[in-house]
């Protein structure tokens, strides 16, 4: 497994990847500069409970948000191509006549895009709280662990995003995964800003509508659980990562359920 997920990080050692990781700090650099997250919602408004919940809490640097947005960028498009190619190319029935098997070859490739988007996140923290605490650069100074903890604390949505981007492109390619990725991103934000729509409407407007949400809510990954201000608290970061390992697994089993049943000849010919 360590062996495939090695192959995979190759890519990290070309010239581009370190010109990406310069330009990508510059920007995270750049946008710090911005009020936090959290700020810039409007207090009072219904949509504010979505991110803040305490007043006294952390809060989330502009730098940080766009620090997981290229994470999430960069580990797409990685993840999306490379089970895609080794299928197309073959490499993946060479990688299978040894023994390896399909869940090592799966665990492997899963391992590398993770440990290629938490370094990636990891550096440009590291590239902010440098600048933060010995430049004075940026508007959220980076002077406590409580601080730090709650610009890592949203990096846990890479876990299932990567692997829901991995199931994507088993079954619908490279540039599938990409689309299939952004839409389900897309969806699960909706969805998860279901609730705090509905309750604009009177009660008993739409009937069942509760339950339904509920249902919906808790079916899909929901993205502002990684961005509000209980996640910071042991027991509610706890449950925070047992939800995002929840929905990685379940992920994960699709892909394993899929590459076990994909023809691979076939897609060699």
């Amino acid at each position: 497994m360590w062996a495939i997920a090695q192959f995979s990080l190759l890519k990290m050692r070309e010239s581009a990847f370190y010109l990406l990781m310069i330009v990508a700090a510059l920007i995270c650099l750049f946008t710090n500069t911005a009020d936090p997250v959290t700020e810039q919602v409007a207090r009072g408004s219904l949509f504010s409970y979505a991110f803040s919940g305490d007043n006294a809490a952390p809060s989330i640097a502009m730098g940080s948000c766009v620090a997981l947005i290229i994470s999430i960028l960069i580990s797409s498009f990685y993840g999306s191509s490379e089970i895609p190619s080794d299928i197309s190319s073959g490499v993946i029935l060479v990688i299978l006549s040894k023994p390896v098997g399909r869940l090592r070859y799966l665990a492997g490739k899963y391992a590398a895009i993770v440990i290629m988007a938490y370094s990636i996140f990891i550096f440009l923290q590291l590239v902010l709280f440098a600048s933060s605490k010995f430049l004075g650069f940026g508007v959220v100074p980076y002077n406590s662990w409580q601080m730090a903890l709650r610009q890592l604390i949203p990096a846990l949505i890479l876990l299932p995003l990567i692997a829901a981007n991995i199931t994507f492109s088993i079954f619908a390619g490279a540039l599938g995964a990409m689309i299939f990725t952004a839409l389900y991103l897309l969806f699960c934000v909706v969805v998860a800003f279901l609730p705090l729509t509905m309750a604009l409407f009177p009660d008993g407007m739409i009937p069942m509508a509760d339950t339904l949400l509920f249902g919906i809510h808790y079916l899909f990954l929901n993205p502002l659980f990684y961005f509000h201000d209980m996640a910071i608290g042991a027991v509610p970061l706890v449950a925070l990562i047992f939800y995002s390992f929840a929905v990685t697994s379940f992920f994960l089993l699709l892909s394993i359920y899929m590459l076990f049943t994909t023809d691979m000849n076939a897609n060699t010919r």
